[in-house]
């Protein structure tokens, strides 16, 4: 039966990948022909011969590249002493010492370096039956084999894959003479573009020059970061001496860029121009090339966006044509022919992004029709504080150089406010921290822009790592250089010979947020010697291995240390900080925060009795006989339990104290209004200021005395009164009623009296009448009544009318007599 060890971080150092070419049977007479020619600089190599895809680890040993899946949770086998398996990738590239291994983008393509020479390797997919060790073909290139060959005068310094490169093929080199070649991977084997960061050297008759040989010795560079401004686009070079010089805008020659950051881009170029056209006092020549600098700059922003619109008008095109019969058969035929070029067979871009190339080259790299301007190469940048006198007597060369902003890139066309930071790797081992508070803005060579400024660079911290040496042999020993951690975007890993160094701005970043500094947390993870210097080191994170990194050192011993992951701190119930935050709480935001958001201590208990450590099962007590698929895959599942719930405690734990401290600061805040009133209230009880206020009462006593005399005089002194003509209306008003109503002793004699007698005299007529109308025969009869009271009714009827006519002259004029009685009333009422 086969024996097996779990797959741990523990147990990963003995993994038979490590082995050195001494223990490994595969070795061959042919590697004694592998020896580089001695390098004409004294500066030592960058070395890092082991990198991590995913589960697959890649490691470098010699001329060979070994590859191992180890973090798929499986246990490895061991047999004869070797523990796991590996796979030797077999290329057709002739074989150099490996110094550098550099993983695209995209995972697919490695870049296997050396002193001279580079290669890039097809990584194959390493699927689950490739469980034993052998050879394991793949496809490689040699790129640009002229220029990069062992009798190259010239070194590769630095190599990294540009982030926005289309697919993740544009591979960026940096030689020693200062030149940086872009190289298309779909075209290795001459390169896209060219771009020279040293003047060219002038030959001199004299043996002795003055000129530092480090200042004209490129040793690193990097691309800048960036939210929305041209930092994105800029190049730092870095020089022996500790020179930096800047480039810009450089696009790879196929470039996928986000759409956001270029929109964002090109409101910022518009917004700019406008704002330096409509200053005044452009006689100023610092102001005049500030206004043609804009002016370059948005023409160049522009001719990217017309790319774009021109791309989208073909897309289009290209889906009308697509159903056109014609259009299909023309297609076929030109696939057939073979005569499809590289950068049609290119796979579409990316979600959000698209696609442009640099606007002096056309698509397929020649140059673009039209008139355009070299850039211009900015520096070097100058340095604020300056370097010591006791440090620049030092036998130190800058080495690497690194740009990072600490958070992770959003482009989404807002200004983010976030601190572009710079660091620099010495071979003495100093670090040095800058802020680049002034980015470096693109330039061309133009009469419209002449200005001469250097940019400056301020350093917040020079950092002497622990394990920093002053042995001479320094300089020929492995280069220091940085890595980002992948996780973590404010923290930097610093490889230099004698260990592994991590240094963390978060500490920076709070602090200028308020406006102060901070030092930088600083530790050492991994030490060494220079007789056994680290050749390499790559960060992990998977859920078998967790977060770690692992060193490898010259001797194929490898260091893993388990990293901690953060947790963001009271994320839910303080989304704007901490509770050290520079920014206290005011007093009326702490009251309102208490009121409208209580704690439920209950609900909040029960949630924390409600976690069940012991839910997950399967695991018996008895001692295990063997280690398989299963028992890990339990153990698996027992982890991530354990581990949602320390993070539930952890969150429940978070809302409990950020609750406290809030409370704390009301209990204060309570206490301050306390004393507050305490001492108004001490201060109230005085002698003095008690007699002062018995004062006060018996004069507000007195005051309201008065007040209600002279309230009750004016009263008395405003009282409305009749007057002559008031009172003759009143009368007349009288007489009225009496001669229509009637007096006393005159009862029923009125006008209203002689009206209702009337009225009775003719309703006891009428009845009579009604009869003679109902009789016909009776008209004689009716007739006769007629002719005996005719004369009667007459003189009745002319009494009537005219006391009626009487009686309605008097109504009216009793009308408005009660309408001018009403008016008087209400003057009175108003005076």
């Amino acid at each position: 039966m086969t024996q097996t060890i779990p797959c741990s971080l523990r147990s990963l150092p003995s993994h038979s990948i490590f082995l050195s070419p001494s223990g490994s049977a595969e070795g061959t007479d042919d590697e004694w022909e592998l020896v580089e020619p001695p390098t004409s600089s004294f500066a030592g190599q960058k070395v890092s011969r082991m990198v991590m895809r995913d589960r697959d680890l890649i490691l470098a040993v010699g001329s060979e590249v070994r590859i191992s899946s180890v973090g798929n949770g499986e246990a490895w086998s061991i047999d004869e002493a070797r523990v796991g398996w590996y796979k030797t990738l077999k290329t057709s590239h002739p074989a150099f010492p490996i110094q550098q291994l550099i993983l695209s983008p995209s995972g697919r393509l490695l870049a296997v370096i050396g002193v001279r020479e580079i290669a890039v390797i097809v990584l194959p997919n390493l699927g689950p039956t490739s469980t034993s060790s052998g050879e394991l073909k793949c496809r490689s290139f040699m790129i640009d084999g002229y220029l990069y060959s062992s009798s190259s005068k010239t070194e590769i310094t630095k190599v990294s894959w540009h982030p926005w490169g289309a697919g993740g093929n544009s591979l960026w080199i940096l030689t020693s003479d200062g030149k940086l070649r872009e190289y298309d991977i779909l075209q290795p084997e001459d390169p896209a573009q060219e771009f020279s960061f040293l003047p060219e050297h002038t030959s001199s008759s004299s043996r002795f020059t003055a000129v530092d040989p480090w200042s004209r010795h490129a040793t690193s560079f990097a691309f800048s970061t960036g939210t929305y401004d041209f930092s994105p686009l800029m190049v730092y070079v870095l020089m022996g001496n500790g020179d930096v010089y800047g480039m810009g805008p450089i696009l790879p020659l196929h470039t996928e860029i986000p759409l956001g950051y270029l929109q964002g881009l090109n409101a910022y170029t518009e917004l700019r121009a406008r704002q330096l056209s409509g200053v005044r006092g452009l006689d100023d020549p610092e102001a005049a090339a500030k206004l043609g600098r804009a002016a370059l700059q948005s023409q160049w922003v522009e001719s990217l966006v017309k790319q774009v619109k021109q791309e989208d008008e073909n897309r289009r095109a290209r889906e009308e044509g697509s159903s056109s019969p014609l259009r299909r058969g023309s297609l076929l035929g030109h696939g057939r022919s073979g005569s499809t070029s590289s950068i049609d067979a290119r796979s579409p871009p990316a979600e959000g992004t698209v696609r442009i190339h640099p606007p002096h080259l056309t698509e397929k790299g020649g140059p673009a029709p039209g008139v355009h301007r070299p850039m211009i190469r900015q520096g070097p940048i100058m340095f604020t504080p300056g370097p010591r006198e006791d440090e620049e007597d030092e036998e130190q060369v800058a080495s690497d150089i690194i740009i990072f902003d600490g958070e992770r890139q959003d482009y989404d066309g807002t200004a983010s406010g976030h601190h572009v930071f710079l660091g620099l790797a010495w071979s003495s081992g100093r670090v040095d921290i800058g802020v680049m508070l002034d980015q470096v803005e693109p330039r061309w060579i133009s009469s419209r822009d002449e200005s001469t400024s250097v940019p400056t660079l301020p350093v917040i911290e020079s950092i002497m790592l622990s394990s920093s040496h002053d042995d001479t042999d320094s300089l020929s020993s492995p280069s220091p250089y940085f890595m980002v951690d992948p996780v973590n975007p404010d923290t930097v890993f610093v490889q230099h010979p004698t260990g592994v160094a991590s240094i963390s701005i978060s500490p920076v970043l709070e602090a200028l947020k308020s406006g102060h500094l901070a030092p930088c947390k600083c530790g050492e993870l991994v030490e060494s010697t220079l007789s056994n210097p680290i050749v390499g080191f790559t960060v992990l994170s998977n859920i078998t291995l967790g977060y770690s990194l692992l060193a490898l050192s010259g001797s194929h011993q490898l260091a893993a240390v388990e990293l901690e992951y953060r947790v963001a701190e009271l994320s839910d119930t303080n989304p704007d900080g901490d509770k050290h935050s520079a920014k206290p709480i005011s007093d009326k935001e702490t009251r309102s925060l208490l009121l409208t958001s209580p704690l439920d201590y209950g609900k909040t208990l029960c949630e924390l009795s409600e976690i069940n450590i012991k839910q997950v099962g399967g695991i018996t007590r008895a001692p295990l006989q063997s280690v398989c698929v299963e028992v890990l895959k339990t153990f698996g599942t027992i982890h991530n339990h354990l581990q949602s719930c320390v993070r539930r405690v952890l969150e429940i734990s978070g809302v409990i104290e950020q609750r406290l401290d809030l409370e704390i600061q009301e209990y204060q805040r309570q206490i301050r209004v306390l004393k507050e009133c305490q001492v108004k209230i001490a201060g109230m009880k005085e002698p003095a200021r008690l007699g002062r206020v018995e004062a006060l009462l018996e004069e507000q006593a007195s005051l309201s005395d008065r007040l209600d005399r002279v309230v009750t005089a004016l009263a008395g002194e405003y009282r409305p009164q009749l007057g002559e003509v008031e009172k003759k209306w009143f009368e007349e008003l009288e007489r009225l009623k009496m001669r229509i109503r009637g007096g006393a002793l005159s009862r029923g004699k009125g006008m209203s009296g002689k009206v209702q007698l009337l009225k009775e005299q003719l309703a006891s007529l009428k009845p009579d009448i009604e009869k003679q109308k109902q009789q016909p025969n009776a008209a004689s009869t009716a007739s006769s009544l007629v002719k005996v009271d005719e004369e009667k009714l007459g003189a009745m009827k002319d009494q009537v009318t005219a006391k009626s006519e009487e009686l309605g002259k008097l109504a009216r004029k009793l009308e408005e007599m009660e309408l001018k009685v009403e008016e008087v009333e209400l003057d009175v009422g108003d005076e």
